[in-house]
């Protein structure tokens, strides 16, 4: 390994470690992936099953978002589907792409992506907090591709993503302005209420006692509230439920 290479490494986890909170963190993805061309940075946690972002950080314009969200390119995005597939490294140039795509939804997204002024994306990926769920930190570029994906280039924006993604973090906040959250079905108050005690350790009789139901009932309440949270298992559900702050202890 080079000393370049050390110093390289070194340098970004001291940015990182630098930067107190979440929202410092994120400036600094920013600016040193500026320095290789990024006009923007999108990160998403992303739910494998679905292949779609549960939630979306973005430094892109907020009309350009808004667009993302109004216009439900979020559910063709085609990194987030490769993220949710795959998982590989990404390199994608809409222009050069889209007339081999026979998908009309995924030529969509790509006409998005070129209407909004990006020319490039290359994404990195890697397991989440829960299973089942990927993060993906990509890398979004106005300049034209031969400018930037030269080999030399592309390596060290793919190394410098690969080194960035270990220091994702959502903020503990997650209805930030930058930070969407992709609509989901809400819990009902009475799944909230019996996944709640289930995150304190009651077991179904108990809850339905606490509820003045039946087991029965607190079964039904609980694996809407699992399908609903996208779980497979009920401590699952109590996981995402306590991570998007959807149940307080």
């Amino acid at each position: 390994m080079s000393r370049k290479f050390v110093h390289f490494i070194e340098d970004i986890s001291s940015k990182m470690v630098s930067a107190v909170t979440p929202d410092d963190r994120w400036a600094q993805f920013g600016a040193i992936l500026a320095k290789f061309g990024a006009n923007a940075v999108n990160a998403a946690e992303i739910d494998v099953k679905a292949g779609a972002p549960l939630w979306f950080r973005s430094s892109l314009k907020e009309q350009i978002l808004k667009t993302y969200l109004s216009e439900g390119h979020f559910e063709n995005d085609i990194v987030v589907r490769h993220a949710a597939q795959d998982g590989a490294p990404l390199v994608w140039c809409p222009q050069n792409q889209l007339r081999h795509m026979s998908d009309k939804k995924q030529r969509s997204f790509g006409k998005f992506v070129l209407n909004s002024g990006y020319h490039s994306l290359v994404s990195h990926t890697m397991n989440g907090p829960i299973s089942g769920r990927v993060r993906n930190l990509t890398f979004c570029t106005q300049h034209a591709p031969q400018e930037i994906l030269q080999a030399t280039n592309l390596k060290r924006i793919q190394l410098t993503l690969n080194l960035l993604l270990p220091w994702l973090e959502w903020p503990k906040d997650q209805s930030q302005p930058q930070c969407i959250p992709i609509a989901r079905p809400a819990l009902s108050p009475r799944e909230s209420e019996a996944l709640s005690y289930l995150a304190n350790g009651l077991m179904n009789a108990r809850i339905a006692r606490a509820m003045n139901i039946t087991e029965a009932t607190v079964a039904k309440h609980l694996n809407g509230a699992k399908l609903k949270l996208g779980a497979k298992t009920r401590t699952q559900a109590v996981a995402i439920a306590i991570l998007e702050h959807r149940i307080q202890l």
